[in-house]
């Protein structure tokens, strides 16, 4: 229903407001995939496109520039959003790390990121066992996302908008602990 609001609003030129209604779908699918299994569940998969469909458009229709990114990890890839905050010379960047149950398009909020809300890049990953990773068979083991951690800092230092020592790292739940085991490497 709410992706459907969305692309009403979309339709009529309210492309904020189409921005918030996509976010909210968002949430929804990602409340909806959930609890299902990842690996072969054609509901999960069906879900987890739907999301990705809505924030595409989150992405489009978003004041603050963001840009879906790719890391190169270990012969693969893992999935990133950088969100580049309102400055004219490289600047402050968080690198933001979620727990294992909230995927990068759900936190930190597209439309209210207190970072960018304060001058700061934000690079949001899905590392090994998160999101849209899951799908990609990336499960997570001991030590790889600190592996993964160190990839995303690596891509983070070539980027021109950032600082390279003005990176800080924030987790969120499990993400707390990667952020630390990746700071103590």
């Amino acid at each position: 229903h709410k992706e459907t609001l969305a692309k009403a609003a979309e339709e009529r030129g309210h492309h904020l407001k189409a921005c918030e209604w996509y976010q909210t779908a968002v949430t929804d699918y990602h409340g909806a995939l959930h609890p299902l299994p990842y690996a072969g569940n054609e509901e999960s998969a069906y879900l987890y496109r739907k999301m990705e469909e809505c924030f595409h458009k989150v992405v489009r229709y978003n004041p603050t520039p963001m840009e879906r990114v790719e890391i190169p990890w270990e012969g693969k890839s893992l999935p990133a959003i950088f969100y580049k905050a309102d400055q004219k010379v490289p600047g402050p960047t968080v690198f933001f790390c979620n727990g294992m149950d909230v995927p990068m398009e759900i936190f930190p909020d597209p439309l209210h990121n207190p970072f960018v809300a304060r001058g700061m890049n934000v690079l949001a990953i899905d590392g090994p066992g998160q999101g849209i990773a899951l799908h990609r068979k990336l499960w997570i083991t001991a030590d790889n996302w600190q592996h993964a951690g160190k990839a995303a800092l690596d891509y983070l230092t070539a980027r021109p908008e950032v600082a390279p020592g003005k990176i800080g790292g924030v987790g969120w739940a499990m993400g707390s602990y990667w952020m630390m085991s990746l700071a103590a490497q």
